[in-house]
């Protein structure tokens, strides 16, 4: 059946179970999420990020946080992909609701793969640009803030005041 005819319903649907097929690879093999990121995950998670569903919102977050969690040239891709826009459409998409259950849960992955992208010290002035310290604030101000979600905020701001070029 042809997309542009399927309906909200049917489409979120598919788009639902494709994000869960994304969620189960980036937590297979390294080798595995290596593909991924080199066959352009980051682009498909941000056109899943804009979608209204805090499932697929989850999804999202899972998959990016596993691919987040591989040290080396894979953050370097992931971030000249695109992570933090992922990043931004989660948190204004798909985790704005406090009263939600799933999207604190959302909010701390979030959190998770801001500091690990931010462990990377050559992008942590690039990534101030584009607004990490606000998603952060988002992140401990969301509503439902668990200690850890806070904690990890704490340790990403740390980082982002260990770069000379931030702090100015």
């Amino acid at each position: 059946k042809d997309l542009e005819t399927e309906n909200d319903e049917t489409f979120l649907k598919r788009a639902t179970w494709f994000a869960q097929v994304i969620q189960h690879l980036s937590r297979a093999s390294e080798d595995t999420r290596k593909l991924l990121v080199a066959n352009a995950v980051v682009d498909l998670l941000q056109k899943f990020s804009l979608m209204p569903s805090e499932t697929i919102a989850s999804n999202c977050a899972v998959s990016l946080c596993s691919l987040a969690e591989i040290k080396g040239a894979i953050i370097d891709d992931l971030i000249s992909d695109g992570a933090i826009e992922v990043v931004k459409n989660l948190l204004e998409h798909g985790a704005r609701d406090s009263f939600s259950l799933i999207a604190p849960d959302t909010r701390e992955r979030c959190a998770i793969i801001l500091l690990n992208l931010l462990v990377k010290e050559n992008s942590r002035s690039y990534l101030a640009e584009c607004g990490a310290l606000q998603f952060l604030s988002m992140i401990a101000d969301g509503g439902n803030a668990s200690d850890h979600s806070i904690d990890t905020c704490t340790q990403a701001i740390l980082l982002l005041c260990l770069d000379e070029d931030v702090r100015e």
